[in-house]
């Protein structure tokens, strides 16, 4: 019965995708285990939220166009689960990401 529990929340903790800031594209996400599918990839910028157009290549969320320096873009990603675990987790997960592109200043020194 204890190992029962355990391995349901490990199923439930790891039925969750991520979504965080990469060094090479604007943004990462990461699927929840057993996989699911990206319903959609929406990016805005500056206080009229203007739409950035974007596209999903891999797992990573790519701008079609280039962007100022230190510009805030919040990008939202909504993903649907599969079947055999959304009666559990939900059928949708709505990630929420908001970050500034970088600056010359603000690059890696090696």
């Amino acid at each position: 019965m204890i190992i029962a529990a355990g391995v349901g929340a490990v199923i439930v903790s790891s039925a969750s995708a991520s979504l965080t800031s990469d060094p090479q594209a604007l943004a990462k996400l990461g699927m929840p285990l057993g996989g699911g599918n990206v319903a959609s990839v929406i990016a805005v910028t500056g206080p009229h939220s203007q739409r950035v157009p974007v596209v999903l290549r891999g797992n990573q969320i790519w701008p079609r166009g280039t962007l100022r320096a230190g510009e805030r873009v919040t990008i939202d990603v909504v993903v649907k689960r599969p079947g055999w675990i959304s009666w559990l987790a939900g059928s949708r997960e709505r990630l929420h990401l908001t970050l500034v592109t970088p600056t010359a200043g603000s690059g890696r020194r090696t």
